[in-house]
């Protein structure tokens, strides 16, 4: 189906072998449009009608208020993340706060 469309895809290397092995030998045939480092970026194209953007679930702002929709892709792609911050680094209190929701989420 994404054969059809010009497509945004990530900057990085490893994420565009990644889709590279999902789309297999399709892959020639994909219309890639430009690589972003930012979805919001991504977004702003998607919205203005430029193609549509590969990305991580629930990155963008996805409601009956905006133009953008999400599709998980089939077969499913999952890729893992990883979130660091510097050690022992005072951090202010809204960062702080996240960091502990993070924490607490991963330990569930």
């Amino acid at each position: 189906d994404l054969l059809a469309y010009p497509i945004l895809i990530p900057g990085r290397a490893l994420v565009q072998n990644e889709l590279d092995n999902w789309f297999g030998d399709a892959y020639g045939a994909v219309h890639i449009i430009g690589r972003y480092n930012l979805i919001y970026n991504a977004a702003i194209l998607v919205e203005a009608g430029v193609g549509v953007a590969l990305c991580l679930e629930k990155l963008v702002p996805v409601s009956e208020e905006t133009e953008l929709c999400f599709r998980t892709l089939a077969p499913a792609l999952e890729t893992g993340v990883v979130i660091a911050w510097k050690k022992n680094q005072i951090f202010p209190p809204a960062v702080a706060k996240f960091i502990e929701l993070l924490k607490n989420a991963f330990r569930a």
